[in-house]
């Protein structure tokens, strides 16, 4: 059964999907979706199959570093959009799209990496207007969604798509057992046909283990109960991170805004402290964060900021990883 797993994923987990985006008001059908094993292979194979050489992609100006880099190897240019806590700004995009003509919009929507921020309904609204006027498909990666805590559930933009401009990408890594990758894309079918025959190309066969176990998790239940299990632990794990931070706030002068969902932390150094010069300090004592000029496509930006990451820590290893973060900041500004 292994190398006979169909290209475009095993048809009744595709169906089992269908039903999970059902619940997310996203109507699609088992043939418009296309099973990888990460977000990140989906998105290679997006742009392996529709951008050109010299095209742009419009995008937030911090992003993960694995988008932009895979952007950068098909031989794309990234076109950073200045953002604030609500999202992508776009007052001025139209201005910004005329000028530029981007090959499509990539938005991470919902709690995205680093900063844990969403885009507003009238944001994402916005967005496929856009994407309508000028005719420019969005690739929205939405796998922070379901983790919510002191929101609702928010829309996605697929949700609202009338037009089918949007290519939506969803992973379960927040939500299903680490180290079993299943993702997917939700796609017009003729996109969709293409990823299969790419997928038959490039893959000896489909990972049918991680499939047929993401599709047991979601038949009998376990998937949705496990949600609610993981908002409460990671609400927790939060709140636990967070308050230690307040404490860095008001002894050091660090800034961040408490995330409604997700697994990320954006934190703001003072100017005088240098995120890499703290990042050395830290490794010395055993703990490590990631840097705020990787999320940035020209690495000139964000010397003094760096992400946390409060899902993968457990509450002890919170505790201690705090404390060697303060000592680190103390030990940088006796420098």
């Amino acid at each position: 059964a292994y190398f006979y797993t169909p290209y475009q994923g095993d048809p009744e987990l595709r169906r089992e999907i269908a039903s999970f985006m059902a619940t997310k008001g996203i109507k699609t059908d088992p043939g418009n979706i296309q099973v990888f094993s990460e977000n990140n292979q989906a998105l290679d194979f997006i742009l392996n199959l529709m951008l050109t050489p010299g095209d742009g992609v419009l995008m937030d100006e911090t992003m993960s570093a694995d988008v932009y880099r895979t952007i950068l190897l098909a031989g794309g240019k990234v076109i950073d959009v200045p953002a604030d806590e609500h999202g992508i700004l776009c007052d001025n995009l139209d201005i910004i799209i005329e000028k530029t003509r981007p090959k499509f919009i990539y938005v991470d929507s919902s709690f995205n990496n680093p900063k844990g921020t969403y885009l507003t309904v009238e944001r994402k609204q916005r967005l496929l207007e856009l994407s309508y006027r000028y005719r420019i498909p969005i690739i929205e990666e939405d796998e922070g969604s379901e983790l919510y805590y002191d929101v609702e559930r928010i829309p996605s933009i697929k949700s609202m798509d009338r037009g089918g401009n949007v290519i939506y990408m969803y992973s379960f890594s927040l939500t299903m057992v680490p180290g079993i990758g299943v993702s997917f894309v939700i796609a017009d079918k003729r996109v969709i046909d293409k990823f299969s025959e790419m997928v038959s190309l490039r893959t000896a066969s489909s990972d049918w283990a991680s499939q047929m176990l993401m599709l047991e998790y979601m038949k009998n239940g376990i998937f949705n109960k496990r949600l609610e299990a993981f908002r409460r632990k990671y609400r927790k794990k939060r709140d636990m991170m967070c308050a230690r931070l307040d404490v860095l706030a008001e002894r050091y002068g660090i800034e961040y805004r408490k995330p409604s969902g997700g697994v990320y932390l954006w934190v703001r150094l003072p100017s005088r402290i240098n995120a890499r010069y703290l990042l050395r300090e830290a490794q010395k004592r055993g703990m490590t964060f990631m840097p705020g000029y990787l999320f940035f496509s020209s690495k000139s930006k964000g010397r003094n900021y760096f992400r946390l990451n409060y899902s993968y820590p457990t509450e002890e290893g919170i505790e201690k990883g705090m404390d060697i973060l303060e000592k680190s900041i103390a030990a940088v500004l006796r420098k």
